[in-house]
């Protein structure tokens, strides 16, 4: 099993290749990764059992920044960022697509949506888990997104108009790309 910065210099390794992001038909780890690992082009197992790409925050170490019931959208752009820093990504929060350029990739965030975790919760405490979506815009202005972890979940392609009846909230938009 890797530690924690075996994983981050992999992730930044993907992140330096010529092929980064992964095209969704070239994809191979559908069961280990996510929606944030197929965004960020980050085609590799999570090594912890879904710890690093499961939990918005727990690439850049800011998970612990969620608590409770209501999590400011300000907040949840720093996080995400945050992580796209940390993998070697340049990030910025963006009102609109039409505001990245023709060599940015643009990402939805659709969440940080809190439940409680029945599970963890008791009487005299309640815990949340934290559901998200992400979505990416291709260069050629295709959207596409991996719907959930399993085998059964491969990237594709997705329009709009149906993320819009699954996430009726609007989603913050990010600019991201590689270094120069």
């Amino acid at each position: 099993m890797l530690n924690r910065q075996e994983f981050l210099e992999q992730l930044r390794s993907i992140v330096s290749c010529e092929n980064w992001p992964i095209a969704l038909e070239a994809w191979k780890h559908c069961r280990d990764t996510n929606c944030l690992a197929f965004a960020l082009g980050l085609d590799i197992p999570d090594p912890d059992y879904h710890h690093f790409f499961g939990g918005f925050g727990n690439i850049s170490g800011s998970q612990a920044k969620f608590v409770g019931d209501r999590i400011p959208s300000s907040l949840v752009a720093e996080v995400f960022v945050d992580t796209c820093h940390t993998i070697g990504l340049n990030c910025r929060p963006i009102s609109s697509p039409d505001h990245a350029s023709s060599t940015e990739y643009v990402i939805g965030l659709f969440g940080v949506y809190p439940s409680v975790d029945n599970y963890r919760s008791n009487f005299q405490e309640t815990y949340y888990s934290y559901d998200f979506h992400l979505v990416r815009r291709n260069l050629d202005g295709s959207w596409v997104h991996k719907p959930g972890w399993g085998t059964d979940q491969k990237p594709e392609k997705v329009e709009w108009k149906c993320l819009q009846l699954e996430y009726p909230d609007r989603p913050q938009y990010f600019a991201i790309s590689k270094p120069n």
